[in-house]
């Protein structure tokens, strides 16, 4: 498991400030941006991923989607 880094104190903006180390050790810089979701598995964590893995990700779909279709597009011709 990885160590704790903590506590991080939630300001009354609903801000909190990521620790140097996690930073560094995630490769996160500052002007970086990022989603946020709340875990399938445990709705007590959240998960922070990069923008550049979620357009990663939607690219990848939008491909697979694609050739899916292509097929069944090809035999309604």
């Amino acid at each position: 498991m990885a160590s704790l880094h903590g506590p991080v104190r939630l300001s009354s903006n609903l801000q909190f400030r990521l620790p140097a180390q996690v930073a560094r050790q995630l490769h996160f810089a500052g002007g970086d941006d990022f989603y946020l979701r709340v875990s399938d598995d445990n709705p007590n964590v959240v998960e922070i991923v990069p923008s550049e893995v979620v357009e990663r990700r939607y690219s990848a779909g939008e491909r697979a989607e694609k050739s899916a279709l292509s097929p069944a597009q090809e035999i309604a011709t």
